[in-house]
C-alpha cells in the first residue's frame, strides 16, 4: 500500500508501524511525560490567564467614566428614517401602473 505524491513516494504501511511503535514500550513513559508537561504548562496559562483581568486602574477608570455618560439621541436622524420607512411603504401600497413588459407577451 503505498501512495505517489509526485516524486516523493510514501510508504503508508510502514508509517502506520512507526506510529504503533511510538506507542510501544519505552515510548509510552516519554510521551505521558510530554503529556504532563503541556497540561501544566496549559494549566499555568489558563490560571495565569483568569486570575489576572490586565487592566490597570487608569483603564478601569476610563471605561466606567465612559459607560456612565448618557449616549447622545439624535432625534433628527430618528425622524429621517422614520419618515424613509413611511414612504416606502406608501410606495409599496400604491397600485402598480405602467409598468412595462419586458418579456413583451401582449
Amino acid at each position: 500500500m503505498g501512495m505517489n505524491l509526485g516524486t516523493i513516494k510514501i510508504d503508508l504501511g510502514k508509517v502506520f508501524s512507526k506510529i504503533r511503535h511510538l506507542f510501544s514500550g519505552k515510548n509510552r513513559l516519554w510521551l505521558f511525560l510530554i503529556f504532563l508537561a503541556l497540561l501544566g504548562h496549559f494549566t499555568y496559562q489558563w490560571q495565569r490567564y483568569v486570575s489576572s483581568s490586565g487592566w490597570k486602574e487608569e483603564r478601569k477608570q476610563e471605561y466606567i467614566n465612559k459607560k456612565e455618560k448618557p449616549e447622545a439621541f439624535d432625534s433628527a436622524k430618528f425622524d429621517k428614517v422614520v419618515s424613509e420607512i413611511e414612504n416606502r411603504d406608501k410606495e409599496y401600497q400604491n397600485k402598480l401602473e405602467n409598468v412595462p413588459d419586458i418579456f413583451k407577451l401582449k
